[in-house]
């Protein structure tokens, strides 16, 4: 699965700073974020499998799962 990260361009008035996304345009991101600019892509390996370890993406991968997108103040390093 190939995930998009975007950082919120809203500083003041949304809590988190990053969201992350199948959605390759961050359409489906929340409009209080907005606007989102695209930072990079993960894949985040291929029949389930994950590339990335860090902490946080079981988290992030969840939230993709239920709603299609998760937001956080996780570090797009992943």
């Amino acid at each position: 699965m190939k995930v998009y990260v975007f950082q919120s361009g809203n500083r003041t008035g949304f809590k988190f700073k990053f969201g992350f996304t199948p959605n390759s345009e961050g359409s489906n991101l929340p409009t209080a974020g907005a606007p989102w600019t695209l930072v990079k892509s993960l894949d985040v390996g291929s029949a389930g499998g994950l590339k990335h370890n860090s902490p946080g993406v079981g988290p992030i991968l969840d939230g993709i799962q239920t709603k299609g997108f998760a937001v956080a103040n996780a570090t797009p390093a992943l």
